[in-house]
């Protein structure tokens, strides 16, 4: 009768858990417990009690994901044998009554099976029909695995070590039973958060220098902007008459030097709409009045030179800048020659 009302109280606890069920996976902080379950007693033999069926319920509470408590309690039924039983003779038939709490400890608690550690204390209390109650303190250790069949329901398996004291002397006693878990409530473990996605960093697009007059010198660097299509320049993009320099205190234009005024013709040619102004130069040489003149004669004189291929005298005009405008040092031979020079800047 009463292993009847055990399956009973099973059935019903499962159906209020169908009825209200919570869903959280695996052994989860915070939940409470119910777990109802049956199996075996085995007494030692020193103690002549024949091995008993057990029922019982254990409620719990899990601090953790991983550390929980059980209160527990089973119902037992055997009987003495025929000789000897520390319960007395002939005790025949004998009801128990097992009371404990246990500490119990999962490992992997987020996964399909769950293994755990389990150890507690309690008492547990022996009535058989003839004699009075038999009351001893008993401790137990073992362990245990739960296999989820839903986020929050589990089949659950114990073995323990149960050892009673009885006075001065103590037993040792299997115990097993196979059940379910029900959870009730309780928290997830958080997810870990992936990191923020950081959007990707604009891409700088370095824009290509620019040379808006094409003559090979970018415009951040150019000094002379707007030269003429097909002018010859210097490293600053300045307009000059390619190796046409002067001697030493002269400005006449040497006969090696005409191909490159010629190639300046051409460009005055093909650009009809462009002024320009002759600068001559000189290198440091003498009284800053003198090479004033000189750099002015130079400048004439190419200016002449394109007049007499042709070029129109109002297009042209002719300056002289002495040896204010050097190029590169006064304080070689080879810079001073580099200064005596002429140089073409188009006029808008």
């Amino acid at each position: 009768m009463r292993m009847n009302k055990v399956f009973v109280l099973i059935a019903l606890m499962s159906l209020l858990y169908f009825v209200h069920q919570d869903s959280y996976a695996g052994n989860t902080e915070g939940s409470i417990t119910l777990s109802p379950f049956a199996g075996g007693y085995r007494f030692d033999h020193d103690q002549h009690l024949h091995h008993a069926p057990n029922f019982g319920l254990g409620i719990g509470y899990n601090f953790d994901e991983n550390l929980g408590i059980e209160a527990v309690y089973n119902y037992l039924e055997t009987d003495a044998r025929s000789v000897g039983s520390y319960l007395g003779v002939n005790a025949g038939d004998v009801d128990g009554n097992l009371y404990r709490v246990d500490l119990l400890y999962h490992f992997m608690p987020e996964g399909e099976f769950v293994p755990f550690l389990a150890a507690g204390v309690g008492g547990i209390s022996l009535t058989p029909q003839r004699n009075g109650t038999e009351n001893d303190f008993i401790v137990n250790y073992g362990a245990g695995l739960k296999y989820f069949l839903t986020d929050s329901i589990a089949l659950r398996g114990d073995v323990r070590h149960m050892i009673p004291f009885e006075d001065n002397d103590s037993s040792n006693n299997l115990y097993y039973t196979a059940g379910l878990t029900f959870y009730f409530g309780g928290s997830k473990a958080a997810e870990p958060q992936a990191a923020p996605v950081e959007p990707p960093k604009p891409v700088k697009v370095v824009e290509k220098p620019k040379d808006s007059d094409g003559d090979g010198v970018f415009d951040n660097e150019d000094k002379c902007p707007g030269t003429p299509k097909g002018a010859t320049v210097n490293e600053f993009g300045c307009w000059v008459i390619k190796n046409v320099h002067f001697d030493f205190d002269k400005y006449n234009i040497k006969p090696q030097y005409y191909p490159d005024l010629d190639q300046v013709v051409t460009v005055l040619e093909k650009n009809p709409g462009l002024n320009v102004e002759v600068q001559g130069h000189t290198d440091n040489m003498g009284t800053e009045q003198y090479n004033q003149r000189l750099s002015e004669r130079r400048a004439m004189a190419v200016m002449n030179y394109f007049v007499d291929k042709g070029i129109a005298k109002g297009r042209l005009s002719a300056s002289g800048y002495g040896f204010s405008k050097p190029v590169t040092t006064n304080d070689t031979e080879e810079g001073r020659a580099k200064n005596r020079r002429v140089q073409l800047n188009p006029v808008k």
